[in-house]
């Protein structure tokens, strides 16, 4: 009998969740029981529960972390009349926690009353009761850093985000209970990974120091280690991980990375599959793919279907595989999602990106033309940057510019002007600048790229007039393209000996910028020794500007290597001048 209420515990916990994965997460928790826990467990009375569940709730609509959606059950267990626990996992790709709720059937409906991290992260109820302590304790530095931290586990993260970074650091110093330190070096270890890989494995071994076996800080190490080319250190980890957690795909992942980087590749596949027989997962098959012999790469079909529908993961499933050239794989991948969705833009897209990926340009051409005018229209400038791609690899490009429908013409045109200087391709460039003229009132990024032609012809005073004359229009410029005017009048002033015009030039830039590097440049060339090193220390500090790109720019480098800047090489010292061969490599 108690089997029986066990089962229809079960089936009804499951029927929730299922209900809950189509709803808000807000609807799905009782956020009364949930201020209780953390009342408790902060010592809060329970007089003064109330105002926090309007908190609670309010934290709820913005928790990204629980994404029912993405819920894997793995175990469902009755624990006591209307109350049963559930484990599961939460995510996807590479970002997943496993997560135990409990919960909870009264009056006839299910809620969740308490939920857990258990991979080591920073949880959502952990942040509440230590930020509701240090509020009723005073301590603002605590509340401020678990505001920073919940900042950071909101944002979407990214391993090239200098903002998340900057928010982490804003708390480094704070004393903050083992649990959360150990997660704030998590964070910081996957903010560096891409980027600073020793900085993310001394974070990563900060977090285990600190709470050692913790399990997802034995992944991020994982990771770092084989991106450090210490594949073999990464392996036991991984093992490390599975033992704590229990077998999973992200774990096994990460060891399929690592067993590759050692040539094991027979091992790599056993795990990979593995893994797939955990969940099927698009990072996962592209792996599997990676592994697979060219004639083998319709080893991956099988895995299709389990995917879900094919426009829901063919993104996400063919980015994986295009950051592993897995090129035949992708165009399997659009073969079979065709026969579902023959429509679907994103099937052309991909299909072309593979086309391109193996030199098949005219091809690549002829499948995404056509799909560009079906693109959504926050994906169109995508298709029209792809179809220029393969249009300029046929030296076609002007031609190809001539084909876009109206609407796509600036978005064409930007890219393409773009492409075109990044070739010193000046001729087709001027030729385009022309042609857009005639085609558009917005003639902001026209005039950029004909300060750059001025530039190229060698018009310095041309160019000081020119861009001076149509300072209001350029100012208006954003994008990557944006600030090359203003970099061209500050060399072109300097060229022309114009000392005096480039400082105040640079100074109107700096304040509206908030940029010191250009300040570096003038007051070097100004002789203001003092001022230039102030500035230096400043771009390095306050703008994010590597110490090395000062020196190597082809204006302040020189300037900044003379004897008069002694005292900076003390600290900065000038790295190796490059060769021609190394500047072009």
């Amino acid at each position: 009998m108690a089997e029986d209420k066990d089962t229809a515990a079960t089936s009804e916990v499951l029927a929730f969740l299922e209900r809950a994965s189509r709803g808000s997460l807000a609807d799905a928790v009782d956020a009364t029981a949930i201020a209780e826990s953390v009342a408790r467990r902060a010592g809060v009375k329970r007089a003064d529960v109330q105002p926090l569940v309007a908190l609670i709730r309010t934290a709820l609509t913005r928790e990204t972390d629980l994404d029912l959606d993405g819920f894997r059950i793995r175990a469902v267990r009755r624990i006591g009349a209307g109350l049963c626990e559930v484990v599961g996992d939460s995510g996807t790709g590479d970002d997943w926690v496993r997560f135990r709720l409990t919960v909870r059937r009264k009056a006839g409906r299910w809620r969740i009353v308490e939920y857990r991290d258990m991979s080591g992260s920073i949880g959502l109820l952990d942040a509440l009761v230590l930020g509701v302590t240090a509020a009723r304790q005073g301590d603002r530095d605590v509340v401020r850093a678990v505001s920073a931290m919940m900042r950071v586990r909101d944002a979407d993260v990214d391993a090239e985000s200098k903002e998340l970074i900057a928010i982490m650091e804003e708390v480094a110093e704070v004393k903050l209970p083992v649990r959360f330190d150990a997660a704030r070096h998590i964070v910081v270890a996957m903010l560096k990974n891409e980027d600073d890989p020793k900085g993310a494995l001394a974070s990563a071994n900060r977090a285990l120091e600190l709470q050692p076996g913790l399990p997802y800080a034995l992944l991020i190490k994982a990771s770092v280690l084989t991106d450090l080319e210490r594949p073999a250190e990464a392996l036991p980890l991984c093992a490390q991980h599975r033992k704590a957690i229990g077998d999973n795909a992200a774990a096994r992942a990460f060891e399929v990375d690592a067993l590759g980087a050692l040539d094991r590749l027979e091992e790599a596949k056993a795990a990979c599959v593995a893994g797939l027989d955990e969940e099927v997962r698009p990072d996962l098959v592209a792996r599997y793919a990676t592994l697979l012999p060219e004639d083998g790469k319709a080893g991956i079909v099988p895995f299709l279907v389990e995917l879900g529908p094919p426009g829901d993961v063919l993104g996400e499933l063919c980015d994986a595989l295009t950051e592993r050239d897995q090129w035949r794989a992708v165009e399997i991948v659009c073969a079979r999602a065709r026969l579902r969705i023959p429509d679907h833009s994103d099937v052309a897209y991909y299909d072309a990106l593979a086309k391109l990926g193996t030199d098949r340009a005219e091809v690549a051409a002829r499948i995404v033309y056509p799909a560009i005018a079906t693109a959504p229209e926050d994906g169109r400038p995508l298709f029209v940057e792809l179809y220029l791609d393969a249009m300029l690899l046929q030296d076609k490009g002007l031609a190809a510019y001539g084909r876009l429908a109206a609407q796509d013409r600036q978005a064409g045109f930007a890219y393409l002007a773009r492409e075109l200087w990044n070739e010193d391709r000046y001729d087709e460039l001027r030729t385009l600048a022309r042609r857009h003229r005639t085609e558009t009132r917005e003639l902001g990024l026209i005039l950029v790229w004909e300060t750059e032609l001025l530039w190229n012809d060698d018009k310095m005073a041309e160019l000081v007039a020119f861009v001076r004359k149509h300072r209001v229009a350029l100012a208006r410029v954003e994008g990557d393209d944006a600030w090359m005017p203003n970099d061209r009048l500050l060399r072109a002033l300097l060229e022309l000996k114009r000392i005096g015009e480039a400082v105040r030039e640079a100074e109107r830039i700096a304040a509206a910028e908030e940029d010191s590097f250009y300040l570096v440049m003038v007051y070097a060339a100004a002789g203001r020794t003092e001022d230039a090193i102030r500035c230096f220390r400043e771009a390095i500090a306050n703008n994010g500007h590597d110490p090395e790109d000062l020196f190597e720019d082809s204006v302040i480098g020189p300037l900044l290597r003379k004897p008069a800047f002694k005292e900076l090489h003390k600290k900065y010292p000038p790295p190796p001048i490059k060769s021609d061969e190394e500047e072009d490599g």
